[in-house]
């Protein structure tokens, strides 16, 4: 499916759709943001062998608690995208490049559009698309 063109995405209520994407996609946002913000223990430090492999600790390293703790994030993140992922099927890649900046990885549209290399229209315009694509696929009624 291609991106929806600014006259058709004119023909809807912006607000509204996007305030339901953001209801909808709260879950994903929420993970993203967990993922986003752990920091592995004794960051910036080196760390010796013995503490990796030391199992004399009763409920295990800091190490080992940190690489749980991501992997159960990842895993409910991808189990909350696995929920919306007949929806994401529809987008184009570059829409799909707008959900994965800005939910997963919590990146602005100013950041996206320095590292993709986009203006600030083409950014918008994407994310518009997007915002409307998915709630015309959830059976959202937001014309206006």
């Amino acid at each position: 499916m291609n991106m929806l063109s600014l006259k058709i995405i004119r023909g809807y209520d912006y607000m509204k759709a996007k305030r339901f994407v953001e209801d909808e996609l709260y879950g994903v946002k929420i993970l993203g943001t967990k993922l986003t913000c752990l920091l592995p223990p004794t960051a910036g430090r080196q760390i010796s062998l013995l503490d990796k492999v030391d199992t004399s600790m009763p409920n295990g390293s800091k190490q080992e608690k940190y690489v749980e703790k991501k992997d159960l994030i990842e895993k409910r993140l991808k189990e909350e995208i696995s929920i919306h992922q007949d929806v994401l099927d529809l987008m184009t890649d570059e829409e799909m490049v707008i959900f994965e900046e800005e939910y997963i990885n919590q990146i602005t549209g100013f950041e996206i559009e320095e590292k993709y290399k986009w203006s600030t229209l083409k950014v918008n315009h994407i994310k518009k698309s997007f915002i409307i694509k998915f709630a015309l696929a959830r059976g959202q009624d937001i014309e206006k």
